[in-house]
């Protein structure tokens, strides 16, 4: 699943585009085994009204290396993870992201843009 690969790319081909269109609080997509959140990104670079990515899911199968040094990752980490996420009435949320043994790896708080 090269990021330049044919799956990657049609996804950001057809999903990018809806997502950026009105974004949401908070998008989440796994498939990495591994646990990412990513800077608001809009056209792909980073932007105060981009959208905002979390997941790459992992539990029940081995952790997968993570690559830290892609520009639009702001934190990673190779664990197993589960996300505790808060709404509030307010359109507020919280996530809460910890590992196996309860340590907290990221947390962050999200909105609706609007």
């Amino acid at each position: 699943r090269a990021f330049d690969g044919a799956t990657s790319t049609a996804i950001r081909e057809h999903w990018v585009p809806l997502l950026e269109a009105d974004p949401p609080g908070l998008v989440f997509e796994h498939h990495d085994h591994t646990y990412k959140r990513t800077r608001r990104l809009r056209a792909g670079r980073e932007a105060s009204d981009g959208v905002l990515y979390v997941g790459d899911g992992n539990w029940g199968r081995g952790a997968r290396p993570v690559h830290a040094d892609r520009p639009y990752l702001a934190e990673t980490a190779s664990a197993f993870n589960v996300l505790r996420i808060t709404l509030h009435p307010d359109g507020r949320g919280e996530v809460l992201v910890v590992d196996e043994n309860g340590r907290e790896l990221d947390a962050f708080d999200f909105a609706r843009n609007s």
